[in-house]
C-alpha cells in the first residue's frame, strides 16, 4: 500500500503554503537538506508526529532565519566592548560565542519537533485506556470504523488521541481514502508506539479477514494487564527509592550527627572541622539528598511506561 504524507492531504487544517521570501530560500537550500536526504525525511516525520503543519523546507528555513539574531546581538556587543577597549580575553570569548550562539539556537529549533513528538506520545499514553474502551464498546455495537473515529475525534476528553483520530477522519472524509489506508498512514505518523501498534494491528486483522470486535476486546484486556504490571513495577521502584532515602537521607545523617556530637563532648571544645561537617550536612548535603529524592519520586509517579 502506497503511503502518503498526511501533510500532503487536503483537510480542515491544510499545510501552510510557502510563499515569497521563505519559499525562495527553501527552494535554494543546499543539497544536503533536500528531499533525497535522510535528514529531510527524518525532520518531515518528526514534524508530522509533532502535529506541526509545516513542510521540512519551510521549518528549516524559519529555523535558520530565527537563529541569526543571537550572533548579531553578540556581534553588536563585541563591537561596543571593542570601542571601549575591553581586554583581549573578552575578545576571544565573544569570538567563540558568536558562532556558538547560532549553532546552539539552530540545534534547539531543530530539536523542538522531536521534543514535541515525545511529549505528545506521553499525552497519548495517558488517554489510551479510555480510548480503547470507547472503541471496543462502539465496535461491540457494530458501529462502522469511520463513525468510531469520527466520534473519537469529536470528544475532547480523549486529549491527544482525539487529534490522532482527526488525522484518520481528514484522510477518509476530506481526502477520500479508504478507512484502512487512512489508519495505516495515521499509524506511521503517530508519535506513540502503542497507538501505532494498535492501528497497524487493526489493519492487519481486517486485511486477514478476521473480525475486529475480538481484536479490540483482546487489546483492551492486554492493555489492562500491561498497565497493571507497569504500575506494579513503578510501585516497586518507589518502594526501593524510599528505603534508600531512609537509609542515606535520614538514618546516616542522624547517626553522623550523634557520633560527632558525642565526640565533641568528649574532646571539648568542639573542633572547627566537626562544626564544618555538621553545618555542611545540615545546610547542603541533607537538602540536596531530600530534593533529589523528591524529584525522582515525582518523576516515577508521573510516568508509567507501557511502550
Amino acid at each position: 500500500m502506497k503511503e502518503h504524507s498526511i501533510n500532503k492531504k487536503v483537510g480542515n487544517r491544510e499545510k501552510l503554503q510557502e510563499k515569497g521570501f521563505l519559499k525562495m530560500i527553501s527552494d535554494h537550500l543546499p543539497p544536503i537538506v533536500l528531499k533525497n536526504s535522510s535528514f529531510y525525511s527524518s525532520l518531515e516525520l518528526a514534524l508530522e508526529r509533532a502535529d506541526l503543519w509545516l513542510s521540512p523546507g519551510r521549518y528549516l528555513t524559519t529555523s535558520l532565519i530565527l537563529s541569526t539574531p543571537p550572533p548579531i546581538l553578540f556581534s553588536i556587543l563585541f563591537y561596543i566592548l571593542f570601542l571601549h577597549g575591553a581586554g583581549s580575553s573578552l575578545y576571544t570569548a565573544f569570538l567563540v560565542f558568536i558562532p556558538l550562539s547560532f549553532f546552539v539556537t539552530l540545534y534547539l529549533f531543530l530539536s523542538y519537533p522531536y521534543y514535541r513528538a515525545s511529549t505528545r506520545a506521553k499525552e497519548i499514553s495517558k488517554n489510551l485506556e479510555q480510548s480503547y474502551i470507547f472503541i471496543s464498546a462502539l465496535a461491540n455495537g457494530d458501529v462502522p470504523l469511520n463513525i468510531i473515529f469520527r466520534k473519537l475525534s469529536q470528544d475532547r476528553a480523549f486529549g491527544e488521541v482525539r487529534r490522532e483520530a482527526e488525522k484518520i477522519v481528514r484522510l477518509t472524509e476530506d481526502g477520500g481514502m479508504d478507512i484502512y489506508a487512512a489508519m495505516n498512514i495515521a499509524s506511521r505518523t503517530s508519535p506513540s508506539v502503542e497507538w501505532r501498534n494498535f492501528l497497524q494491528g487493526a489493519v492487519n486483522t481486517a486485511i486477514s479477514g478476521s473480525r475486529l470486535k475480538p481484536y479490540f476486546l483482546e487489546k483492551v484486556d492486554n492493555f489492562h494487564e500491561r498497565m497493571r504490571l507497569s504500575i506494579k513495577g513503578n510501585g516497586d521502584a518507589v518502594s526501593l527509592f524510599s528505603e534508600v532515602y531512609v537509609a542515606i537521607g535520614v538514618a546516616f545523617p542522624l547517626f553522623l550527627a550523634i557520633i560527632l556530637g558525642v565526640m565533641s563532648v568528649i574532646s571539648a571544645p568542639i573542633s572547627r572541622s566537626t562544626q564544618f561537617i555538621l553545618l555542611l550536612f545540615s545546610f547542603f548535603i541533607e537538602p540536596v539528598i531530600t530534593a533529589s529524592f523528591i524529584l525522582i519520586i515525582s518523576s516515577l509517579n508521573k510516568e508509567v511506561g507501557i511502550e
